[in-house]
């Protein structure tokens, strides 16, 4: 199971305790759990007793993992820290494939994260992890272009291949113990967990660039996340969208948001900012 499984497995924990580790594994988003002010059943609980109940629940997931003495262990979007018993055990250490140019955006959704910014460039890293979130030495990075037709889909197609090829690099020189690491330079930025209220478009919010970019971040699974503002009552999913002229017979002078032409074999049109 994962850490989360066993967490929600754990016996004899109160329930406001256990949800407040709930909370911060799925929070982490820097090198040290956000410091937080919740207040829980009427009281602030501190972090030292969150810390003393995360050391009292079994990693049984790890167990099999000490077992079998790794010579190097490779994780990619696990999305939880490594424990530094864990860290210590293989040979080669253990590392990480981040779908994103460190030390920007670290964390939970760097490919979405991207798109949702407009950047045109991204890349994977290879790092050795440390105690922190996504803070670790840099063995390897390889840029790519974010093409304007590219989707979250697409895009993590485009990433797995060049980790592929960016860990059998590694492990070609790793016996030889023949390669370097380097601290990662810049200023860090973060992407965090994408809460649900992320996944809705704001035609009188948002202008048609930011609502584009948004889609293509979300469009990936089955199906995409991104919903329109309800229409009729409904709420309406977007899988893709393209940002055009209003052709030359659509009415003038509509609200945003307003539908001004359906077009055959193309889609819908809708006012934008």
């Amino acid at each position: 199971p994962a850490v989360t499984d066993v967490v929600i497995q754990g016996t004899n924990i109160d329930n406001n305790i256990q949800d407040r580790i709930n909370s911060r594994l799925e929070r982490y988003v820097s090198d040290r759990v956000r410091e937080e002010a919740e207040q829980v059943a009427g009281a602030l609980v501190d972090d030292a007793t969150v810390d003393a109940k995360l050391a009292e629940i079994p990693k049984v997931d790890y167990d099999r993992i000490v077992a079998l003495k790794p010579d190097l262990i490779v994780t990619c979007a696990y999305g939880q820290i490594v424990p530094q018993a864990l860290l210590d055990i293989p040979t080669y250490g253990c590392l990480n494939l981040h779908g994103s140019l460190l030390p920007k955006y670290r964390g939970a959704s760097p490919v979405q994260s991207a798109l949702f910014n407009g950047e045109t460039k991204t890349g994977i890293t290879l790092f050795k992890i440390d105690e922190g979130m996504d803070t670790g030495e840099i063995i390897s990075q390889k840029e790519i272009d974010i093409l304007p037709q590219d989707d979250a889909e697409t895009l993590f197609n485009k990433l797995i291949e060049i980790a592929k090829i960016e860990l059998k690099n590694f492990l070609d020189i790793a016996k030889s113990g023949d390669f370097i690491t380097k601290a990662q330079e810049g200023t860090p930025t973060i992407a965090p967990l994408i809460e649900r209220e992320k996944t809705f478009l704001n035609f009188t919010q948002d202008d048609a660039i930011t609502l584009h970019n948004k889609v293509r971040a979300l469009a990936v699974g089955a199906p995409s996340l991104a919903k329109a503002t309800t229409f009729e009552g409904q709420l309406v999913q977007i899988l893709k969208t393209e940002i055009k002229d209003l052709p030359s017979n659509a009415p003038k002078n509509l609200p945003i948001g307003a539908i001004v032409s359906i077009e055959r074999n193309v889609g819908f049109f809708v006012q934008c900012k």
